[in-house]
Parts: structure tokens; C-alpha cells; sequence
């Protein structure tokens, strides 16, 4: 694979224009809006999505100059020929500088035909983990990405796939709304406070009621759902002020069952235009119907969970979800105490209505042993229990419940590697039978509640060990913490004890260190760096030898050539130094880290511990190089004399781009050039 260089174009991406085309998105939460947003983030020419179907993946929505790629909406493009298929291998990444230049992505025949240069490609995966497709952009040139842009990439990817999902559920429910078989509409009239006026056939055979019994009751009483009532009289007094509106609700019939019902309530206007009366549609939603709205249900709390950052969030997240989807009034996780063995609630979430009952107070502070009311049978037996008709067990807490307006329960019991940790309770006023399709969905999400509460247990647990190693952790750099606080005085001193430690082993020891940070800031000062930055290559660049350390006297101090087994021992003082180093808070020796690892590495690869070349290998590197060489030359050595200024500048230029950067070089010779006039200057002016 192609190392990465500087001599890419930066992508054009920031924080602010990322974050500017997120909100964007959230704004305007379309396929396009994310196609234009990507491309433009990015800095690229195309963007596409693409949906896996089959042995294809197929064109759905384009942005930018798609012509110059080949691509148009629908084309079906062969899997194995596509960038596509390697990320979903996990063969490439989702961003790719250079498409040409990478051996991953060299021989994708698309690219090739297209002449691809950058790439971004990430996977687009629906809430319940099936893969959809994908969502790629493409440039003819080569562009430069950091960490940020795979971050924006995969959260855009969320956006898209919910968008994605969002549209898949509506066309279904539009699909099952168009087979509506509506021959006889039940039709109603209401007075302004919501008294029935006349009552059809069709009403009859609906709700169960004759004309007769309907005629002059209210229809909040004859069809609103126990703790539903405020719902329908508030849909009744948007009627009567004037809105047409259409109700998805389920509707009571005389039985006391409760079906979906699709109600519209619309004004009926007097010859002076105020609301007289009130007209009501109602029919029946077919069942297909009502299973796409318990996917839909389904789908949107999978999504809550998976954004959750805590478990209370997470479990709100479902109850609210559910209760809000499945019309319940109380939904109550009750948590196992594994010290009393006992369920307790752990969280609650309530309508407005059933929020401000008694009964739902006094739940909050209910305990349950195993087999103990509907939540402790749950616990008990592992399996669910679904209680139709509360008011029928003879149990207190289910008179209560049924005395708030309940007339239904069901238990889900919470599993964590086999073993009941807690149960979902949900409680409704509908008097809903058992429903195979709905407890399934309730299961399933159950599970997955599951899965974030083994997240959080595991998250805490290695909180508390990080804790603890913190500590450790803390007990052992004492000493260096004090280095990073003390940086503008006590640290520099500290710094040059610490290069002299090693140093002084190889038989050189201040005036080495010295000159190796006095030679290494005036190169950086000539090639322009900032200040600061400067002042950071001075301190840093005493410490590039510390891994030194480490290596046995037998190797370090001997006098004649070393073997190629001495010469790697030698040599892994740069990983070594840089393993000491790395991980510091300090600036100083965070840099002293890149030093000590990369100031061996020579500009035409052929270096050590990397083979880095060219401007792979860091600024700081490259000038530590330079004056470390220049100074080793010019001082004594156990195994050779020291050489003059004019014949170390002469093995310096022998070096010129291939062991050093040329530009670099150059500025340190003009340097030496002009400090040896000056001191020639100053020898003159002495005599």
C-alpha cells in the first residue's frame, strides 16, 4: 500500500461546514440534500447511492458531475467491479486518498475505467441491521481526509439510512392504505359539545351500538378508549372551532374491544359560516394495515435505543416508544435487586392522564418477589404474561390498576446471558387480546434493551478498572507530571538531565545536547516555522538519543564496527526512545517522542525504524537528522577522530536528498556559511 504524503490537496472539510451540512440535512432530510452535502464537504466531484439488489449494486440518486464517472439513475452495476463490494468486504476503507496509488483500491475495475482518484464509500444498514446499500462520492483527483471526515461520513450514513427506512415504511403504509375497501362508511353528527345527532347502519355494524342507544350521548363516551377520552374531546373541540381533522386511533365498541379506526371529524358550517354541528367518518384500518404500523413502531424505538448514551435514557426510550405507538397509558421497567431479590422500578413513563392517578404513584415504589403479581410471574416462569381484563385477578394491585381506568397488562421479562435481570411492564386501558404479532415485536425489543444494558453494565465495570488504573497510573508518574507543570523552568533542566542520562553513556554529555538543540532551532528558524514551534524543536530535540537507555555497554560503547546483530540492537533505540516518550500531556515530549523515533530515517526510504521517505517523515525528524549527523562527525568517537567543519559539510552535501531534505540542508549550510564568516569577521576585528 502507498504511503500517504503531504503533497495531497487538503480536503475541504471543518468542523463548521461539517457540522453546517449535518444541520442541513436535519432540515431537509432528503437523499438529495445528503448527496449535496457530502460532495460538497468533501471536497469531491460525484456523490451516489446505491442499493444491493442481487448479483448489482443499482444507481438511485446522483449529485455533481456524474456523467465524467459513467454513472445515470438506475444503472446496474456488477458487485465485484465496484468500490462497493470492497467496503463491504472490509477490503478497503471508507476513505481512500488516491484510488491509483493504493494497492487496495488500484485494481477495482470501475476505478480503473473511470480514473478515480479519491474515494469515500460507506455502507447504508437499516435499524434492523439488514444491509441496504451504499453511499459513495468519487473525485478524478487525489484529496487528503483525516479522522473528522470519517466521523461526518458515518454519521450522514445514519441520516441517510433513516431516510431511507422512513421511506420504505410509508410507501408500504401507502401500498395497505390504497387497498381500503370503504363500500359503507360509518357516518355520524355531533353537536358542538360532541352529543350524537344521527346515527347510520353502518355504525351499528361498526361500534355495536344501535341508533337508538347512540342518539344523545356523547361520543367520547361511547368510543374513546379507557384513558383516551381527552384525546377524541379534544379532536371534537378542533372540529368545533373549525379544523378538519383525521384521527388514527382505535375506537371502543359496545363490547368493550377495541379495534384501529381511522375517524374524520370536519365542521358543518351555518348560512352565516360559524360551526353548527360536526360530521364524523369512521372506518375500519385494515389489519395488513395496522402490522405496518407495529414495524414502523418497532423501527423508530430500535433507532431511540440505538442513539441511547445511558441506560435510563435507553429504557425511557422503549417505554415511551411503545407506549406512545401501542396507545398504553404506563410503561414501568422493574429492575432486579440482586441484594433483596426483589424487582424494583428502576424507570416510568406515563401519559399526562395516568401520570396524575394515585395508581400510578404508589407503582413507583412497589416491590415484587419471584412469582409475585404480573411482573414477578414474568420473572418467574421467563416468559412472558399478557393479562386481558386486570379487573378479573384477584389481586390488589390489579383492582387498583383496573380502578385507574387499566384493562390490560402485559409482562416481558429482561434477559443478560440467559438469566432474568428485570421485566418491561406495560399497562393499557384498551382491552386488547393477546396478539401474537405484537408481542413478538415487544420481545424483540426487549432483546435489544438487552443488549444496551450489557453495554452499560460493561462500560461501568471498565470505568471502575480505569479508575483503578488511574491511580496506578498516577502513583507512577508522579515525577512527570511535575516535569509538565514545571515546563517553563524546572522542566527545560529537566529535560537536559534526562538527553545527558543517555548521553553520558556514549561519552558525551552536556555540550552534545547543547549543540544538538542550538543546530536543530536554527534550522527551524531558517525554514520559516513559527516561534513557538521552534521553541518546541529546541527543547524536544535534546531527548532524540534517550532510548540510548536501553542498549547493553557492549554495543553502545564499542570501539571497532559493529555485526549486523549488534547494529539492530543499536538501532532499536528509536522505537525504544519513543516508547518512553509517548503518551506524555507535554508538548515538549510529545514531540521528543516523533524525534526519537524518526530522526534515523533518511529522505530516500532507506532509513530506520520506519522506512519512511520523503515528507513522510516529520518536520521535526528531518532537522534533528541534519544536526545530529553534523555534530557526531565533528566530535571524537571511541572508534574514530573527530573531522573538520569543511569535511562534515562535505559528507552533508554527499547526503543531499537521499539521507537528508534537501531544502533543509541548504538552509543549515547557509547557516554554518555565515556563522564561520562572522567568527572570521570577529577573528579580525581581534587583531
Amino acid at each position: 500500500m502507498s504511503k500517504r504524503t503531504l503533497a495531497l490537496p487538503s480536503s475541504p472539510v471543518s468542523a463548521s461546514s461539517a457540522l453546517d451540512g449535518l444541520m442541513d440535512m436535519a432540515a431537509q432530510p432528503t437523499i438529495a440534500v445528503a448527496l449535496r452535502t457530502v460532495r460538497e464537504t468533501l471536497g469531491l466531484q460525484a456523490a451516489y447511492v446505491s442499493e444491493l439488489i442481487g448479483p448489482h449494486f443499482v444507481v438511485r440518486a446522483l449529485d455533481g458531475d456524474a456523467k465524467s464517472f459513467g454513472l445515470a439513475d438506475e444503472l446496474a452495476l456488477p458487485r465485484g467491479d465496484t468500490f462497493c463490494q470492497r467496503l463491504l468486504e472490509g477490503r478497503i476503507p471508507p476513505l481512500i486518498a488516491d484510488a491509483r496509488a493504493d494497492d487496495r483500491a488500484a485494481s477495482v475495475p470501475l476505478g480503473v475505467g473511470w480514473n478515480v482518484g479519491a474515494v469515500a464509500s460507506v455502507r447504508l444498514t437499516l435499524s434492523d441491521g439488514r444491509l441496504w446499500g451504499t453511499l459513495c462520492a468519487l473525485s478524478h483527483d487525489a484529496r487528503a481526509f483525516d479522522y473528522r471526515d470519517v466521523q461526518f461520513l458515518h454519521v450522514l450514513a445514519r441520516l441517510v439510512s433513516d431516510r431511507l427506512e422512513l421511506a420504505q415504511v410509508g410507501e408500504e403504509v401507502r401500498r395497505l392504505a390504497a387497498q381500503l375497501d370503504l363500500p359503507d362508511e360509518a357516518r355520524m353528527t355531533l353537536t358542538r359539545d360532541g352529543i350524537v345527532t344521527s346515527w347510520n347502519d353502518a355504525n351499528e355494524q361498526r361500534f355495536g351500538y344501535s341508533a337508538s342507544e347512540a342518539v344523545g350521548h356523547n361520543v367520547v363516551d361511547l368510543l374513546a378508549p379507557p384513558g383516551r377520552e381527552h384525546e377524541l374531546a379534544r379532536a371534537v373541540k378542533a372540529a368545533a372551532a373549525g379544523t378538519v381533522l383525521e384521527r388514527r386511533e382505535r375506537a371502543r365498541r359496545a363490547d368493550g374491544s377495541v379495534d384501529p379506526d381511522v375517524m374524520t371529524l370536519s365542521p358543518i358550517h351555518d348560512v352565516s359560516g360559524d360551526v353548527s354541528s360536526i360530521s364524523v367518518k369512521s372506518r375500519d384500518i385494515p389489519e395488513a394495515l395496522y402490522q405496518a404500523h407495529y414495524r414502523m413502531v418497532e423501527r423508530q424505538v430500535m433507532r431511540s435505543l440505538s442513539s441511547a448514551e445511558d441506560m435510563n435514557e435507553a429504557a425511557m426510550g422503549l417505554l415511551r416508544g411503545i407506549g406512545e405507538g401501542l396507545d398504553c397509558q404506563i410503561g414501568t421497567l422493574w429492575e432486579l435487586d440482586e441484594d433483596e431479590q426483589a424487582l424494583r422500578c428502576s424507570a416510568q413513563w406515563t401519559t399526562d392522564h395516568a401520570g396524575r392517578t394515585s395508581f400510578a404513584h404508589r407503582s413507583r415504589a412497589d416491590r415484587f418477589t419471584r412469582g409475585e403479581g404480573v411482573p414477578g410471574r414474568a420473572w418467574e416462569t421467563g416468559k412472558a404474561v399478557w393479562v386481558e381484563g386486570v379487573g378479573r385477578v384477584e389481586e390488589p394491585r390489579m383492582q387498583a390498576a383496573a380502578a385507574a381506568g387499566i384493562r390490560t397488562a402485559v409482562a416481558v421479562p429482561l434477559r443478560l446471558g440467559g438469566d432474568v435481570v428485570g421485566v418491561v411492564e406495560l399497562l393499557s386501558g384498551n382491552l386488547t387480546p393477546r396478539n401474537a404479532d405484537m408481542l413478538a415485536m415487544g420481545e424483540a425489543i426487549v432483546a435489544r434493551l438487552s443488549d444496551v444494558l450489557a453495554r452499560h453494565r460493561a462500560q461501568h465495570a471498565l470505568r471502575e478498572i480505569n479508575q483503578a488504573l488511574e491511580v496506578r497510573l498516577l502513583e507512577r508518574t508522579t515525577e512527570l507530571e511535575r516535569v509538565v507543570a514545571e515546563l517553563d523552568g524546572a522542566q527545560i533542566e529537566t529535560v537536559r538531565r534526562l538527553s545527558a542520562a543517555a548521553e553520558f553513556r556514549d561519552q558525551d554529555t552536556g555540550a552534545h545536547i547543547t549543540r544538538i538543540s542550538a543546530f536543530a532551532a536554527r534550522i527551524a528558524r531558517r525554514a520559516g516555522l513559527p516561534p513557538g514551534h521552534c521553541q518546541l524543536i529546541e527543547r524536544a530535540s535534546p531527548l532524540h538519543d534517550v532510548g540510548k537507555v536501553a542498549i547493553p555497554d557492549s554495543v553502545l560503547l564499542k570501539p571497532g564496527a559493529l555485526t549486523p546483530a549488534e547494529r539492530a540492537v543499536m538501532q532499536s533505540h528509536a522505537e525504544i526512545g519513543h516508547r518512553l516518550l509517548d503518551g506524555s500531556a507535554s508538548p515538549v515530549l510529545q514531540m521528543a517522542a516523533v524525534v526519537a523515533l524518526t530522526h534515523h530515517e533518511r529522505f530516500d526510504g532507506s532509513g530506520y525504524p520506519r522506512g519512511l521517505a520523503s515528507e513522510e517523515i516529520p518536520i521535526e525528524g528531518r532537522i534533528v537528522a541534519i544536526a545530529d549527523v553534523f555534530d557526531a562527525i565533528t566530535s571524537d568517537r571511541v572508534y574514530r577522530p573527530a573531522m573538520t567543519v569543511e569535511q562534515a559539510i562535505a559528507v552533508l552535501r554527499e547526503g543531499r536528498g537521499t539521507h537528508f531534505d534537501p531544502v533543509l540542508l541548504d538552509h543549515f549550510l547557509q547557516d554554518v556559511a555565515e556563522a564561520g564568516a562572522d567568527a572570521e569577521r570577529r577573528a579580525d576585528r581581534e587583531h
